[in-house]
């Protein structure tokens, strides 16, 4: 229930979002919107939920491990809630348990230039394990030019799992749902970067760094 995917218009947009927000990543997302309508972790002890976070990614796991990355100076398995809410803060954003009080989502985040929406899951010991970034570029270049500069950032990773679409400002605008994306699965960290034409103009950027393997 963990990955922050894109949320694309019309059918196609409601099938994406739903099934998004079922994976690895997006928890913090579906519980700020409302919840899944299926009993979820309100009832679970800290360890229980511990465990059932572990199982839900374990799709995710790939081979060889990686150095931590430290995503706008945030790392995965070290930062804690309070660290979180504090550097949002800085940057013009606010912050808000999730309904089940396991993760945080912040509004109003300023990121690389772009208001962006941060969401995260928390451990039992309140330390972020997942965060997803969801910025909002101005147009297809400034989109193209942001996702070019974070796959730049994340290259220690190496050669990328999945990668999918081109690398031109002209393609992406070139049609509605057209997603630039690249992922890569290692046995310690998930990550996915994408960037996504919405429709009318409108353009998502996301950035989804999950713990993996335990």
């Amino acid at each position: 229930m963990r990955l922050v995917s894109t949320i694309l218009g019309s059918a196609l947009a409601a099938t994406a979002l739903i099934g998004a927000l079922h994976l690895p990543g997006a928890r913090a997302l579906l519980m700020a919107t409302g919840g899944c309508p299926i009993p979820a972790e309100a009832a679970l002890s800290p360890a229980e939920a511990d465990a059932r976070r572990v199982a839900s990614v374990s799709m995710m796991v790939g081979e060889g491990t990686v150095e931590p990355v430290t995503p706008q100076g945030l790392t995965l398995g070290q930062t804690d809630a309070a660290a979180l809410v504090s550097w949002a803060a800085a940057r013009g954003g606010t912050c808000g348990d999730a309904v089940d009080g396991r993760g945080l989502s912040c509004e109003g985040v300023a990121v690389d230039g772009l208001e962006s929406t941060v969401n995260a899951d928390l451990d039992a010991s309140r330390r972020v394990v997942s965060l997803s970034i969801l910025g909002r570029p101005a147009d297809p270049d400034a989109a193209t030019a942001a996702f070019s500069g974070l796959r730049s950032a994340l290259s220690p990773l190496g050669d990328p799992s999945r990668d999918v679409g081109e690398d031109a400002s002209g393609w992406l605008a070139g049609g509605v749902a057209r997603q630039r994306r690249v992922e890569w699965r290692r046995a310690n960290l998930f990550t996915r970067l994408s960037v996504t034409h919405m429709g009318g103009g409108r353009y998502v950027l996301s950035q989804v760094y999950q713990s993996v393997g335990g």
